[in-house]
């Protein structure tokens, strides 16, 4: 491909599967998607807060994708 494209960035939970393969089935030809990942494995409060921990490493790496 040539020429700029847009690219989304996407942050979810390392125990979600789904996500990345929705989103691929409903973008236009010529966007792409990137996914960081936040640590979760038990979906619980203190599981959730431990992974918030996580969103500004996982924007930060999405940045460095330009997305």
């Amino acid at each position: 491909m040539t020429g700029p494209r847009t690219k989304i960035g996407l942050i979810v939970p390392s125990s979600n599967t789904t996500v990345e393969p929705d989103f691929q089935r409903v973008v236009p030809p010529g966007v792409t998607l990137h996914a960081a990942r936040m640590w979760l494995v038990d979906t619980t409060p203190d599981g959730l807060e431990a992974m918030n921990e996580e969103a500004e490493t996982a924007a930060r790496a999405l940045g460095s994708a330009a997305v």
